[in-house]
């Protein structure tokens, strides 16, 4: 589901905020899927294939049904239906499909994918390396955390990894906006706590309008 208009303008409203707030550049961005998962199907597929298999075995009026058309016709028809249908809902309903997700896969994907984002969209090139990309997979429900290099001494990854879970378990139950805003809120209380000196935001060097991909 597409973000609304609001919405999308309450995320660039707390860009501006925090880059004005810790004296960082910030980028926010939301993508529907990190990776297409082409294994999700499948997993589909299989389980679907399995209860019409159990189907032909147990269910008395199969049985009889069996016996007046064919045991391999049938059989056939109830594993692969039972399989096809599956794999088609896993790809139709998202939730759904995210019951077959591997979730240490899907870290993995939502961390590649944010990294490359942060090089496509050259969060590098700051003049102090002070750059802050909040990135939110839906689809998966993680949040991924990056900083540039000027940053990396006051934001030890563990920490950022901890803004993520919270930021994730927020985007699951609601939302991106609400997870948005405590990500940011976050990252600036790390930047404190470990003494980054704040720098005047004089103009901006990324763009802070909310990133919205469909992903792969």
């Amino acid at each position: 589901m597409p973000l609304a208009e609001k919405e999308r303008l309450q995320i660039n409203t707390l860009v501006a905020r925090f880059e004005s707030d810790a004296g960082v550049q910030a980028v926010a961005a939301v993508t529907r899927k990190a990776d297409a998962y082409p294994e999700i199907p499948w997993k589909a597929f299989a389980l679907g294939a399995a209860l019409g298999s159990l189907a032909a075995a147990l269910h008395p009026t199969v049985i009889s049904v069996r016996m007046q058309t064919g045991m391999v016709t049938l059989d056939a028809m109830l594993i692969l239906g039972a399989g096809a249908a599956l794999a088609a809902i896993a790809v139709l309903a998202p939730p759904f499909g995210h019951l077959f997700l591997d979730r240490l896969r899907a870290e993995t994907e939502a961390r590649q994918y944010a990294q490359s984002l942060f090089l496509e969209r050259e969060l590098f090139r700051t003049r102090s390396r002070r750059a802050v990309l909040v990135v939110m997979c839906r689809f998966e429900g993680l949040v991924v955390v990056i900083v540039d290099t000027g940053l990396a001494q006051y934001a030890p990854p563990a920490e950022l990894n901890a803004i993520g879970k919270a930021a994730g378990a927020l985007l699951r139950r609601e939302g991106p906006s609400a997870a948005f805003e405590l990500a940011f809120d976050r990252i600036k209380t790390v930047l404190r706590l470990h003494a980054l000196e704040r720098n005047a935001v004089e103009n901006n060097e990324i763009d802070d309008e909310l990133v919205m991909e469909n992903g792969a």
